[in-house]
Order: C-alpha cells, then sequence, then structure tokens
C-alpha cells in the first residue's frame, strides 16, 4: 500500500509541473556561443566507451575516479602495477606504466 501511495504522490507532481518544464530540450534554439543553455538536460553518461588495448585517456572519462576495489562490490584486487577507474557507468582496469585498459566491466554502476 505504502508503494501505491509514493507512486500516486510522485504521478500527481509531475502533473503539476508547467507545460515548459516537460519540453523536449531538443526543440530548443540554439544558443549563441558563451550564453548559458538553461533548461537544457546534461547527461551523465560516459564521453567515451573504452575497450581492452586502448590506451586510457582521463579527459576522455566521465565521472573520472580512482576507485578502491574494497569499497565497490563486483571489483577484484587489481594485479600489481594495475589500478581501477570509473568513466560514467564502468569500472576500468588500468596499467600504471602505460595506461593502457586490461579490463572493462560494463555498467556496474
Amino acid at each position: 500500500m505504502k508503494k501505491l501511495t509514493i507512486a500516486v504522490s510522485i504521478a500527481a507532481a509531475v502533473l503539476a509541473l508547467p507545460s515548459s518544464t516537460l519540453a523536449d530540450p531538443g526543440n530548443a534554439k540554439p544558443k549563441a556561443k558563451g550564453q548559458p543553455n538553461h533548461g537544457q538536460v546534461v547527461s551523465a553518461v560516459a564521453k567515451h566507451k573504452f575497450r581492452k588495448g586502448e590506451k586510457f585517456n582521463r579527459s576522455l572519462a566521465s565521472d573520472f575516479a580512482r576507485l578502491d576495489y574494497r569499497n565497490h562490490r563486483g571489483l577484484h584486487a587489481p594485479p600489481p602495477g594495475q589500478y581501477w577507474v570509473r568513466s560514467g557507468t564502468d569500472a576500468i582496469l588500468v596499467r600504471a606504466t602505460d595506461e593502457v585498459v586490461m579490463s572493462v566491466l560494463d555498467s556496474i554502476f
């Protein structure tokens, strides 16, 4: 019963929003360079999908963070000379000496 009450409350809140809030941000006019894009949704999806054997570039990773495997379920201890990083929803095992991707665990976050 509690779940039904919560679902009805959320639905009522969404219906009460002004129609401009629900508008598709893809239909908005492009802004001139340097002007803010208020009201557009910013995606938290990874900028780049890394693959095994490719060189890891931190600037291509969104939500970049170096990970401690003990604090994250599904990660094993990295071999010596390797470490885990986060890129979007993926965990990536990187070799420290040359920054090559050794393994990618998709969508674990």
